[in-house]
């Protein structure tokens, strides 16, 4: 797939220190589009930055061939940072859509899980989780991740990258038959560290798209990504 995309905005370092890096329009745009069908979805963005997911996913509703007020989506986004969460409210007032439930949780994701995991199910979780290795990480946070990651039987290590905690996570939240769409480092395809989570995507999803680049999609970090898009249960 040869299609440039361009970030709406330069990265401030402490975005790189922290693996924060911002998705291009187009392509939240994208996976939005595939993920969101009907409007009345339970979504979660589990680290929504200044909210180009959330806009997208906003956007994408006034595409759907509904009236406004029979839009009656929840939305849940999670970001650790004040400041950019801020800004992923402020989106909302660029469109009127009087039903859309919003739930907006400034936090660390592996600290709240447990209480976003009491709340149910979600039909779609979207994101660009943060790249940033383990070692690097709060240990506190770090050691949160773990035990949650055990406890839905996997075997974590140092040497794996936050992201994938993410995505593991995400689909212990995802409800049967639901959507998972992501922009994740090409790694996923590639490092021991991943192996896991390439066995729980086969054995969860019924179906699994992996779109790659022949470009740099973020040439600030020299970092090649995929979007990994999963939908449908796969009984055992």
């Amino acid at each position: 797939m040869e299609t440039r995309f361009h970030s709406n905005k330069r990265l401030p370092n402490n975005q790189k220190l922290r693996g924060g890096i911002y998705t291009p329009i187009e392509l939240s745009d994208y996976l939005t589009k595939w993920a969101i069908r009907v409007g009345n979805e339970k979504i979660l963005e589990p680290s929504c930055g200044d909210g180009n997911f959330i806009d997208s996913i906003l956007r994408r509703f006034t595409t759907l061939k509904k009236s406004k007020k029979k839009i009656s989506s929840k939305i849940t986004a999670i970001e650790i940072e004040a400041d950019e969460l801020k800004k992923t409210k402020s989106r909302f007032g660029n469109y009127d859509l009087p039903n859309i439930e919003t739930e907006f949780i400034c936090g660390d994701f592996f600290y709240i899980f447990e209480k976003i995991q009491n709340k149910g199910k979600y039909d779609v979780i979207l994101g660009n989780p943060p790249y940033i290795r383990f070692q690097y990480f709060d240990n506190e946070s770090r050691e949160k991740a773990f035990w949650h990651l055990r406890n839905i039987g996997y075997r974590p290590t140092k040497l794996a990258n936050v992201w994938s905690a993410f995505v593991q996570l995400s689909i212990a939240l995802l409800n049967e038959g639901g959507r998972l769409a992501m922009v994740l480092p090409a790694e996923l395809l590639q490092v021991g560290y991943a192996s896991e989570l390439r066995k729980r995507l086969s054995a969860q999803f019924s179906h699994i798209v992996i779109v790659g680049f022949k470009k740099l999609v973020f040439p600030e970090i020299q970092q090649e990504v995929v979007l990994l898009l999963a939908e449908g249960d796969r009984k055992s």
